[in-house]
């Protein structure tokens, strides 16, 4: 089966993706995703940034379909090589919540020219109070580490990373990927580029995973994604 999906955001971030294959007999429609995405971002300082997030999601198939998602979080920017952040991210669905802590460490450095960003991160998230059959095979707890590569020259950046472990029902890609369908991810690798200018940026990503899809125990089910950004920045 191949379901194409398009993403409706806000006006900083227009994306496109597909790309996903199951065992599953064919669906009488095809899937059909809305998602907004918004976040606001304070520099109190040079040193402190607090930023506050918002999703609103619509799908014609599931059960996780009106899920809103909140956001908070908080960067300390240690020196100006190197940060930290935690953000906490608050996801309802009516059969069930989902808490989800993000911690992350950036250091920055350069290369010959290029502004290098190597990022270590974990995500633990909790599954709190699933009853119904589209959820209740996943874990109560996960907990998911990762590491990206980033390098920047000229407005030119390439970015590749990596996640190890499961996690399901988790936000992704700082705040603008939320992965809501009943699935168990693993095995994830991810490669993108793009150009920035001054207010405006255009950005192109690749995205490989491995999954169970949690209702059957379906294993071995492959997700791909390609996405393309268009991002305005003010």
């Amino acid at each position: 089966m191949n379901i194409w999906t398009l993403k409706r955001p806000s006006k900083r971030q227009m994306e496109a993706v597909a790309g996903t294959h199951t065992k599953q007999p064919p669906l009488k429609e095809d899937l059909s995703v809305k998602t907004l995405y918004l976040l606001y971002t304070y520099h109190l300082s040079e040193q402190h940034l607090f930023n506050v997030g918002y999703i609103t999601l619509q799908d014609n198939l599931v059960p996780s379909d009106g899920a809103k998602v909140y956001r908070l979080g908080y960067t300390y920017e240690l020196t100006k090589k190197n940060n930290m952040n935690v953000t906490a991210y608050y996801s309802h669905y009516d059969i069930f919540d989902a808490y989800q802590a993000d911690l992350r460490y950036q250091q920055n450095s350069y290369i010959k020219g290029f502004m290098t960003s190597f990022i270590l991160e974990g995500k633990y998230i909790n599954i709190h109070d699933c009853q119904n059959p589209f959820c209740a095979n996943a874990q109560k707890d996960y907990f998911t580490p990762g590491i990206r590569l980033k390098a920047v020259k000229n407005g030119y950046f390439l970015h590749g990373g990596t996640y190890f472990g499961k996690r399901a029902f988790a936000v992704m890609n700082d705040g603008f990927m939320l992965q809501h369908h009943a699935m168990e991810f693993s095995q994830t690798y991810m490669i993108g580029a793009g150009k920035r200018w001054k207010d405006f940026a255009v950005k192109f990503r690749y995205l490989s995973q491995k999954a169970e899809e949690l209702p059957l125990k379906n294993s071995g089910v492959g997700v791909n994604n390609i996405a393309g950004a268009v991002m305005y920045y003010f």
